[in-house]
C-alpha cells in the first residue's frame, strides 16, 4: 500500500513505488511500458491521463492528491452492476473464512483479486452476497455460474424509466449505461483494431458485466492487428455466456431490416436499444473510409442525430485512444452503414434473455 500523504513521483523518480503506480496504470489499461520503477515520459504521460479522468490538475506528477483521487490503494466497488464469476467469489469465501479463523472477528473489508487490490466491497455487502449464494444453493443443490454484486430489479424486462419509448411520440431514445470516461477500456479503444471487442466490452457494460477486458475479449474473439469478423464476435459471446451462465444472443440484420426510409430505420433502430436487454454494435465503413465497429448513445429523430460512442480520436497513451461523443448525422451514418466491408450485415442485435 502507498502512503498518499508522503507520495511525490515525477519525472526521474526511481523505486518500487514507481513499480506501484506502472503496475496499476497497466490494470487500468493506461500504461503500455515496462514495470521497471523508472518514472520516465511514457509513465508521466500515463499519469496525465489517470489525472485528467479524475478531473485533477495535469501536472504528471503522481502526488498526494493524485494518489488519494488513484483508487491504487483500492475502491470499494460495492454499490457497482458488475457480477462476479463463481471461482472468484469461492475464492473470496475461502480468503473471508481464513481470516475469521485466524483473527477472530470479521474483516472489514474483502478485496475481489487477493493479487490485485485495487477493488473491494465491504463486509456488510460481502454477507448479503452470502446469504444470496447459500439461498441459491439451499433451492437449487448447485452453485452458480456467477453471483452479483447487486442483484438487478430486472434482468429481461423493461423497467419504466424505459417504457415511454412505446409512445410514438417519442423521438429520443437512449441506451445505457456504457463507458463514457476517456481512454482504454473505457471510452476509448486499447489498440487501432480493436474496435470490434471494445464494442462488445460497451455492450456487456450495460448488461452489467464489466469484468472482461478488451485484451481478454479479443483473444476470445480471435483479433488479430486487421481486426475482428462477425464470428469472432459471435464466439466471444459464446464464451462470455458460459462463464457468466448468461443467455446473450446477436443476431446481424440488415439496415433495411429495420424500415423502408432512413429515418424510420433509425427510429425503429432506437426503439430496440432504449430497452434494458438490447443494444447494438454497428459495423460501418468509417468516415467512408475504414472497416469500424461501433456502439451508440442515443438516437434523436427529432433532430436526425445520432450520438456515437466514438472510441477514436485523440491517442490518451498509444496505442490507446481516449474515445469522444459524436453528433452524427442520419445521412452521414448511414452512408457509412450502406458501405459496410465485404457487403455484410450491418447491424449487430444483442439482446441478453
Amino acid at each position: 500500500m502507498i502512503n498518499c500523504t508522503k507520495i511525490n513521483i515525477k519525472e526521474g523518480s526511481t523505486g518500487d513505488n514507481v513499480k506501484e503506480v506502472q503496475k496499476y496504470l497497466k490494470y487500468l489499461g493506461l500504461y503500455e511500458g515496462k514495470i521497471d520503477g523508472n518514472c520516465g515520459k511514457l509513465t508521466v504521460n500515463s499519469i496525465k491521463q489517470l489525472q485528467k479522468q479524475e478531473n485533477i490538475v495535469q501536472d504528471g506528477n503522481f502526488g498526494p492528491i493524485t494518489c488519494k483521487n488513484s483508487g491504487i490503494n483500492g475502491k470499494d466497488i460495492s454499490e457497482s452492476n458488475i457480477t462476479l464469476d463463481i471461482g472468484t467469489w469461492l475464492d473470496m469465501v475461502k480468503r473471508y473464512d481464513k481470516y475469521v479463523a485466524t483473527n477472530k472477528k470479521e474483516p472489514q473489508i474483502s478485496y475481489i483479486d487477493v493479487n490485485n487490490k485495487y477493488q473491494y466491497i465491504t463486509n456488510v455487502k460481502y454477507k448479503e452476497i452470502k446469504r444470496r449464494y447459500d439461498e441459491y444453493l439451499s433451492k437449487n443443490n448447485n452453485k452458480p455460474n456467477f453471483v452479483y454484486i447487486n442483484y438487478p430489479k430486472t434482468i429481461t424486462s423493461t423497467p419504466n424509466i424505459t417504457t415511454k419509448n412505446s409512445n410514438s411520440n417519442t423521438t429520443l431514445y437512449a441506451s445505457s449505461p456504457h463507458f463514457v470516461s476517456s481512454g482504454c477500456n473505457k471510452l476509448g479503444q486499447c489498440t487501432p483494431y480493436y474496435c470490434g471487442v471494445h464494442s462488445l466490452r460497451q455492450v456487456l457494460c450495460k448488461f452489467g458485466i464489466e469484468d472482461y477486458k478488451e485484451s481478454t475479449l479479443a483473444g476470445w474473439a480471435g483479433t488479430t492487428t486487421a481486426g475482428t469478423s462477425h464470428g469472432g464476435i459471435n464466439t466471444a459471446i459464446k464464451k462470455v455466456n458460459s462463464k457468466k451462465g448468461t443467455n446473450i444472443v446477436i443476431t446481424w440484420k440488415n439496415f433495411s431490416d429495420f424500415g423502408s426510409t432512413t429515418k424510420e430505420r433509425f427510429k425503429n433502430l432506437g426503439k430496440e436499444i432504449s430497452k434494458s436487454n438490447t443494444d447494438a454494435i454497428i459495423h460501418n465503413l468509417y468516415r467512408n473510409k475504414y472497416g469500424h465497429y461501433e456502439v451508440i448513445k442515443s438516437i434523436d429523430t427529432k433532430n436526425n442525430i445520432v450520438k456515437v460512442l466514438n472510441s477514436l480520436g485523440n491517442r490518451c497513451s498509444r496505442p490507446a485512444y481516449c474515445g469522444y461523443i459524436e453528433n452524427r448525422s442520419f445521412n452521414t451514418f448511414a452512408s457509412y452503414i450502406a458501405n459496410t466491408p465485404g457487403g455484410q450485415p450491418s447491424i449487430g442485435l444483442v439482446v441478453k434473455k
